[in-house]
């Protein structure tokens, strides 16, 4: 028999007429499109995410006021990847032995659940010790779980680190970048002119300049030093920017910014650029110890270089999501997950597999961390 499904009652789909002026200003903004079709949204404020729908999607939920069975699918099987995501975010209820059921209880009937994630590179492996650790934490919001997610391997910020990093000049000169500084000195000497930005030292390939002072798209290659040996390595870092094209660079102007694991930043245009880049760097920093990027890919096995890529807004999460980087996009889905995870009870699947599960049937490689390209590919 085929299955049948049914909107989950605690949610409800509002086509774009209905929402009210500022619901639609909210959604243009963050979407950067005039109107669209229909969100999905909860009843009840408890829970944060409003999901923006396409006209198929809609359709096929309006479809859906009772239990029905859908004609496309004859069985768990056989049903489609994006009614699998439905119903793994709660949105659409499935009926399993007699009962509807979302979520985790539903995720072992539709093939999920043995996912183990990454174990193979060193950033994989950190990226799974990152969400078993967000997992333990008692945080009921969304967003400041997120926030420990997307923080985790930040060096702690002792006495010694204060002291050292106390101001922006200070923190200048250790990293050689102030107005006599050998690596300023060499990024001037290669085109890159310093751009002003509050959080970062930050460079762009002059003729770049009155274009974007840094990108919001295109690939970004981390490069993962422990602190102490950031300044030597950004010496070795610098000479292979203009060779492979890379057109800007930033690091982290602060403390906070420069103890983080993503405190060194080059964005490049085109895939082989990136590839260029880490080809020339990862002998040169073989030398260094690496702090490791959660949720990026690995470029070299050590953890020392890595890349993402910033997604287009039509795929970020409204709400408060807003200017999702590549790394803040995959925290802020990992971090719904686990708290819509630990609010079924009994738990029907322990939060981290059941992250791992919607993950992978977002089309994500939870093994590699790579950005998705059926998403990424339209923009």
């Amino acid at each position: 028999m085929a299955p049948r499904f049914r909107i989950n009652p605690g949610v409800e789909v509002v086509r774009w007429r209905a929402l009210n002026p500022a619901e639609q200003s909210d959604l243009r903004r963050l979407t950067g499109q005039r109107a669209l079709p229909a969100v999905v949204r909860p009843r009840t404020a408890a829970r944060a995410t409003v999901k923006v729908v396409d006209q198929e999607t809609l359709l096929l939920l309006e479809s859906l006021p009772e239990a029905a069975a859908i004609p496309a699918c004859a069985s768990l099987e056989s049903m489609p990847q994006p009614l699998k995501q439905f119903v793994l975010d709660g949105i659409v209820e499935v009926e399993v032995d007699g009962s509807f059921v979302s979520g985790p209880a539903a995720a072992r009937a539709l093939g999920f659940g043995d996912e183990k994630g990454g174990p193979g590179d060193r950033i994989a492996a950190l990226s799974l010790e990152a969400i078993r650790y967000a997992e333990s934490l008692p945080i009921t919001n969304p967003r400041a779980l997120s926030g420990r997610l997307y923080s985790y391997n930040t060096v702690p910020c002792g006495p010694k680190w204060k002291e050292a990093f106390k101001t922006a000049a200070s923190i200048a000169e250790f990293l050689g970048v102030g107005a006599r500084g050998m690596n300023a000195e060499a990024l001037a000497a290669d085109g890159y002119e310093e751009v002003e930005n509050p959080h970062w030292f930050a460079w762009t390939l002059r003729m770049r300049r009155g274009d974007h002072a840094l990108p919001k798209s295109g690939y970004k290659v981390y490069v993962n030093p422990i602190p102490r040996d950031l300044p030597e390595a950004l010496s070795r870092v610098i000479p292979e920017l203009a060779c492979c094209g890379a057109v800007s660079l930033k690091v982290g102007r602060s403390a906070q910014n420069l103890l983080r694991p993503d405190k060194c930043v080059v964005y490049c245009e085109t895939e082989s650029a990136l590839r260029d880049l880490a080809r020339r760097l990862s002998g040169k920093l073989v030398a260094f110890r690496a702090q490791g990027v959660p949720f990026t890919s690995a470029l070299t096995p050590d953890g020392m270089l890595s890349w993402g890529m910033d997604p287009p807004r039509s795929v970020c999460l409204s709400g408060w999501a807003q200017g999702e980087s590549w790394r803040s996009w995959i925290a802020n889905r990992i971090a719904v997950g686990l708290l819509q995870a630990k609010s079924q009870q009994p738990p029907a699947m322990e939060p981290w597999r059941f992250v791992i599960a919607k993950l992978s049937a977002e089309g994500i490689d939870t093994a590699g961390w790579v950005p998705c390209s059926v998403i990424w590919g339209g923009e």
